[in-house]
């Protein structure tokens, strides 16, 4: 049998590709695991956070260096695009105060129920513990060999295998040796919104402890918002939409006090600290309250011990040196990263098929017509809060009208 369509992959770009199209058709769906749909019903921790309210314009600068490259796909599908296509389907949705979207049943199950629906009425079936291991093209047609041995050939072709975050889900990265006996150009991939390890990490003992509003950089890119200290690593929304950028021996620093001018916040401290007798870490808690920032006190006697301040000294004993010292330990800390806490723990993958492999108007790739490819297999990842998932399903809906349009010719 020669399939209209195969889809390699049943996560997020694939299903809703699969979901997508216009017409019925002769589809199968290929899934490396012996689940569909794993890492989409793991989304949002459950819940399914599809996306992010607002401007479409505003989502470019949470993709990276790769953002105005997926311009026009995210334009075409935008989020608003995505909550009208639920909401027509019978899925209401809602806003966090956060502006993250949900289901308002708060179940991704639901979403999944509903891609998985709409692509047997188009004609899809699915087979899963399938994992392709070759690629053939030849004459325009393609045939596919699984681990197994089976065959199976069609005249159009959707790669949405995702990346490597998550193995145990499928998302194992599988596709990248065949991507590369395709002759395809491969950005390495490396894990992405991930807890980040540094050197000479202090905070062992304080896991649990968060800021709210912190500002984490590395090498000269700069990502606000949450910071949670862990037991052993840095992590928290900005440190994991940072991770893109982590690499071993790179830099890594910290602002836990965003919303604090230093220098007034020194003079604040100077003028508490002139004739205390309290002790250093409680002059430090007394300024930070007062500036309506909420710190636990043993996360101030660790930092004045990182500085080389004994907690319990008389705050009216400290220098003015020692003071600027503590100032720049809470606004301008740094560490030198030792690693991330790879793809078992990261939320995706950043790198995989180049993006000047791929006609981004279709995710056709330029040197095989009719093979197309969507999602987290591309060099393409996005911020928390919603991100990755809108891509993946922006692609697959422009990929599938692509080839519903063609078929229908």
């Amino acid at each position: 049998m020669i399939y209209d369509v195969i889809i390699v992959g049943a996560g997020a770009s694939g299903l809703f590709a699969a979901a997508s199209f216009e017409n019925k058709i002769n589809g199968l769906v290929l899934n490396n695991s012996r689940l569909s749909g794993i890492k989409l019903l793991m989304s949002g921790t459950g819940q399914c956070n599809f996306t992010k309210s607002g401007d479409i314009k505003n989502f470019i600068r949470h993709y990276g260096n790769n953002g105005l490259k997926i311009r026009k796909p995210l334009y075409k599908f935008s989020n608003q695009a995505l909550i009208d296509y639920f909401e027509e389907n019978n899925i209401p949705t809602f806003e966090r105060e956060d502006g993250k979207m949900f289901p308002k049943s708060l179940t991704s199950k639901d979403i999944f129920d509903l891609l998985l629906l709409k692509l047997h009425q188009n004609g899809f079936s699915i087979k899963n513990s399938q994992c392709v291991v070759n690629i053939i093209s030849n004459d325009g047609l393609f045939k596919l060999e699984t681990e197994d041995g089976n065959i199976y050939d069609c005249s159009n072709l959707i790669i949405a295998t995702g990346g490597s975050s998550y193995p145990n889900t499928g998302s194992n990265g599988s596709m990248l040796p065949v991507f590369s006996s395709l002759d395809l150009k491969i950005v390495p991939p490396s894990p992405c919104l991930v807890p980040v390890f540094v050197e000479n990490y202090g905070f062992e003992k304080l896991s649990g402890i968060s800021f709210p509003n912190a500002t984490v950089s590395i090498s000269g890119h700069s990502t606000n918002g949450g910071l949670l200290l862990t037991h052993n690593s840095f992590s928290g929304p900005a440190i994991l939409d940072a991770s893109r950028y982590a690499r071993p021996v790179e830099i890594l620093q910290l602002n836990y006090l965003s919303d604090i001018e230093p220098v007034h916040f020194l003079n604040d401290l100077k003028a508490l600290i002139s004739s205390s007798q309290k002790q250093i870490a409680t002059v430090l808690n007394d300024c930070l309250n007062k500036l309506e920032e909420n710190v636990p006190k043993r996360f101030l006697e660790v930092i004045c011990r990182m500085s080389d301040i004994d907690p319990t000294a008389k705050a009216s004993g400290i220098s003015g040196e020692q003071l600027k010292s503590l100032v720049s330990r809470l606004t301008k800390d740094s560490y030198k990263i030792s690693g991330t806490a790879g793809y078992s723990l990261a939320m995706c993958t950043s790198g995989g098929v180049s993006l000047d492999e791929i006609n981004l108007n279709t995710f056709e790739t330029k040197k095989y017509p009719h093979l197309y490819i969507v999602g987290e297999a591309l060099d393409v990842d996005g911020d928390t809060g919603g991100y990755n998932i809108q891509f993946a399903f922006s692609s697959g809906y422009l990929c599938a009208k692509e080839i519903s349009s063609a078929l229908a010719e």
